[in-house]
């Protein structure tokens, strides 16, 4: 694979981003994760868009709960807590439906006091070995807040909540001088000049909510394949955007990322610089059509 000095550049830089972030925001988790997002976004939404997103925000919230109570299961676990045994019961006979103004406050109180459960350390520690979906432990500690009758989303809701969609969805914002259009097909326009394409670098060890057998990062390899091998994007630059590089920094130590990609050399054990190295030489194997290329963490 070969040593690269400015992917180790890059690296670095981009966790000494994170960390400045980290450093001028000490008021609480929530805030440091919500002015990240702002900063890394567009800004924010309006007041009328964040309280659109309130139905995705609850859909989100209970199925979150309903996946993190089934992967216990079938992870032969159960809550230390009798009382949380119970709540279980009620959180997966509860149903939410899309028309739904308010979010049943009990039900709410019960999803946040499953994740003060003893056993979720344990049980997310192990995540990598489940689907739990993403943000599911967000969801599951600010559930309390969610179920509230004065509730609006958060510009850090709005973001996690996942919306079935059965078309396009589209969104538009400008970023200074440039207008941005985002969109979830990517046959959708043929004018585009670039497109980012984002690798969240945490997931190397969890499967595909919908397909257990598939690792998020080889899909994530596989879908860049096709889009250097589009007819759509032929003449256009593509961003290799890489996120969460400070997790995937953390987790390193915890879970070898050798034991997720057999072809890691496990001499560059938990080393940052190598395990990115490593996951950026994975998606420039997929350049085969030499497509104009620029990586960044």
């Amino acid at each position: 694979m070969g040593s690269s000095i400015s992917t180790r550049v890059l690296i670095r830089e981009a966790l000494q981003r994170s960390r400045e972030i980290d450093r001028q925001i000490e008021d609480s988790q929530e805030a440091k994760t919500e002015c990240k997002d702002l900063l890394l976004v567009h800004g924010g939404f309006t007041e009328d868009e964040l309280v659109a997103t309130r139905p995705s925000v609850y859909q989100s919230l209970l199925k979150s709960a309903h996946n993190a109570i089934l992967e216990m299961r079938a992870m032969g676990l159960d809550c230390v807590l009798p009382d949380n045994r119970v709540r279980t019961e009620r959180i997966l006979d509860h149903e939410v439906r899309a028309n739904d103004a308010l979010f049943d406050e009990d039900i709410a109180r019960a999803i946040y006091e499953l994740w003060q459960d003893p056993l979720i350390p344990d049980f997310m520690a192990n995540s990598g070995e489940c689907c739990l979906m993403d943000n599911a432990q967000y969801f599951g500690t600010k559930a309390q807040r969610i179920g509230k009758r004065s509730y609006i989303p958060t510009d850090t809701d709005a973001f996690c909540a996942q919306e079935e969609s059965t078309g396009i969805t589209e969104m538009r914002f400008a970023l200074g001088p440039l207008s941005i259009r985002m969109c979830d097909r990517y046959h959708r326009f043929d004018d585009a000049t670039s497109i980012i394409f984002c690798v969240t670098l945490s997931e190397y060890d969890q499967p595909l909510l919908r397909e257990s057998g598939k690792n998020r990062i080889a899909e994530a390899a596989t879908l860049l394949d096709s889009v250097f091998n589009s007819r759509w994007f032929r003449r256009i630059s593509i961003i290799l955007l890489f996120n969460k590089l400070d997790v995937f920094e953390r987790k390193l130590n915890k879970v070898p990322l050798e034991r997720c990609f057999p072809t890691y050399t496990s001499t560059g054990g938990p080393d940052i610089n190598k395990a990115a190295e490593f996951i950026l030489w994975t998606f420039m194997q997929r350049n085969r059509s030499n497509a104009s290329l620029f990586p960044h963490f």
